[in-house]
């Protein structure tokens, strides 16, 4: 996992938990699920369970094991609305990945 650091919509000091397939290699391009809800940080100590059985039906560890990478941006609501607000961070933190 590595944390990405980027501003907000106010400004504000956002992170993103961006989880890392095993057996990466270095400079390999692979395609990125992002999962957008609020402040995600607070994720960064879960233990990874390999199922769909949970309340949100997305499985990290899952997507993970089959080469997928896994983004969990932090969403602050700005002036704009929480439609573009939420646009404007998930772009942010993919200019940090």
């Amino acid at each position: 996992m590595k944390r990405l650091q980027y501003k907000g919509p106010n400004n504000e000091d956002l992170t993103a938990l961006l989880y890392l397939p095993p057996n990466i290699k270095k400079n390999e391009k692979l395609p990125v699920v992002v999962y957008i809800y609020e402040i995600q940080r607070k994720y960064h100590n879960d233990y990874l369970l390999p199922t769909f059985k949970n309340q949100d039906g997305f499985s990290m560890r899952l997507l993970l094991e089959a080469g997928f990478m896994v983004m969990l941006p932090d969403i602050t609501k700005g002036s704009e609305g929480p439609g573009i607000s939420a646009l404007y961070c998930v772009n942010q933190a993919m200019d940090q990945a």
